[in-house]
Formats: structure tokens, C-alpha cells, sequence
């Protein structure tokens, strides 16, 4: 059961993939990185499953923190409106 559902996670991984190569606008390559992250989390806690002695939680931790951190840093660069205390703006 943990190999199929790896395997459909490793195939949104793939899709998530080709929209982030071929996105036409910059929130479609940050949603498609959303999906890629949200996959990988789900792929390695699946993983860690089966594994009780690795250490997949952890890594699902970083994986998703680095997630959080990257939309956040997304909608601060993109987003339109009052940046104030923003060097770019």
C-alpha cells in the first residue's frame, strides 16, 4: 500500500515539475513549487512509515519549514501594495 501511494506521490512531483519548468507566470511556477513541497513532505513521512528507526520526521519538518519560508518570501517580492520598510521598494 506505501509503494502505491508513493508512487502517486512521485508522479504529482513529476507534473508539479513540468508546470514549475513551463509555468507562463511567476505564480504559477510558485504554486507548482507549493505542490512540489507539499509532495516531497508527503513522500518522505510515506516513506518514514515503513522505516520507524529513520529520521523522516525531521526531514519532513525542514521540508516543510523551507515550504513556509519560500511562500512567505514569495508574496513579500510579488505581492502589489504598501511595502513599507522594504529596500525594494
Amino acid at each position: 500500500m506505501e509503494a502505491a501511494v508513493a508512487l502517486v506521490l512521485a508522479l504529482a512531483m513529476v507534473a508539479s515539475l513540468l508546470r514549475l519548468v513551463r509555468g507562463p507566470s511567476a505564480v504559477d511556477r510558485m504554486m507548482s513549487a507549493q505542490l512540489l513541497s507539499t509532495a516531497g513532505v508527503a513522500l518522505v513521512l510515506t516513506l518514514a512509515a515503513g522505516h520507524p528507526a529513520a529520521q523522516g520526521l525531521t526531514v519532513a519538518l525542514v521540508l516543510a519549514l523551507l515550504a513556509v519560508i519560500g511562500g512567505i518570501t514569495f508574496v513579500r517580492r510579488f505581492m502589489p501594495g504598501d511595502h513599507r520598510g522594504d529596500p525594494d521598494a
